[in-house]
């Protein structure tokens, strides 16, 4: 079987960051650019909304397109580490967002 998307939000184990939540997600190649991901990420997002004060989430500085995204989901960016990710002699910065949420 193969998986055509996913989201996941994780609890982190610390309790200084209990309130908050990474979020991840992918969209087989064959279904990008259709507005799944957005789809996909609006609903993990309204799913946390009663679970978490925070979401957080990362991105190679290669990403862009899970940048607009992210972005355009009202995630903010809070910071870049440099040479974050190396694919095969180069590297990229990660980039780091996130969003707070408003509780029902």
């Amino acid at each position: 079987m193969i998986k055509l998307w996913y989201a996941f939000a994780k609890r982190l184990d610390d309790p200084f960051l209990r309130h908050g939540a990474n979020v991840g997600y992918r969209v087989h190649s064959k279904y990008r650019r259709k507005g799944i991901g957005k789809k996909i990420l609006q609903e993990l997002i309204n799913q946390c909304k009663n679970k978490f004060k925070i979401l957080w989430a990362g991105s190679s500085s290669n990403n862009k397109a899970s940048q607009r995204l992210l972005l355009s989901t009202g995630f903010k960016i809070y910071g870049v580490a440099p040479k974050r990710f190396k694919v095969g002699r180069r590297y990229f910065n990660g980039i780091f967002f996130y969003k707070e949420l408003e509780n029902k």
